[in-house]
């Protein structure tokens, strides 16, 4: 149980805050350990992943903070991004409010396939292009993840092949008694 402490309230990303009026206040939270780590702009993944992190951090920020608080987690944001690797001017232009964009008569057509590619910064873009061209969306994927090349610390020999009861003693002279399926 969460108890308020000096008139606030974290609860999940929101700090709500009690105002000498008992209105309430609220902005982005973030807990001690919070590292300020993303996705680093250097990272082999697809562009689009690195605006989505920038435009995840600001849409939530423009969610959650209240007018008053709002410049605050924007400079926040700025400053945690650069130190990730991203340019000042892609921050910013992710930050700058943007006006809704008219599609063209046509645009709105499904695309006629799909194709999954894993990324590959410079190949994986332009043959997403010329995919996109011929009305097929190109879905983008890492490469290979380090946890792909190493083998499972997991014995395979340990592990149950049958259903069954299991009973665990404990020293306080309780046992527990479990089934596996």
């Amino acid at each position: 149980m969460e108890v308020e402490k000096a008139t606030q309230l974290a609860l999940l990303d929101v700090l709500v805050n009690r105002r000498q009026d008992l209105s309430l206040g609220h902005k982005v939270y973030r807990k001690n350990t919070h590292t300020d780590r993303y996705l680093h702009n250097n990272s082999n993944h697809n562009p689009d992943q690195k605006r989505g992190v920038i435009k995840t951090l600001v849409d939530r920020a423009r969610r959650i903070c209240e007018p008053l608080h709002i410049t605050e987690e924007l400079q926040y944001l700025d400053r945690a991004l650069q130190a990730n690797g991203y340019r000042e001017q892609t921050i910013r232009r992710a930050i700058r409010p943007r006006k809704p964009v008219e599609r063209q008569e046509g645009e709105n057509t499904p695309p006629s396939g799909v194709a999954f590619l894993p990324y590959i910064r410079g190949v994986t873009d332009r043959i997403g292009k010329l995919l996109r061209k011929r009305n097929i969306k190109p879905i983008l994927k890492p490469t290979r993840k380090i946890q792909e090349h190493l083998r499972s610390a997991k014995d395979p020999r340990d592990s149950l092949s049958s259903a069954g009861v299991y009973r665990i003693p404990c020293f306080c002279g309780s046992v527990y008694v479990g089934t596996t399926f």
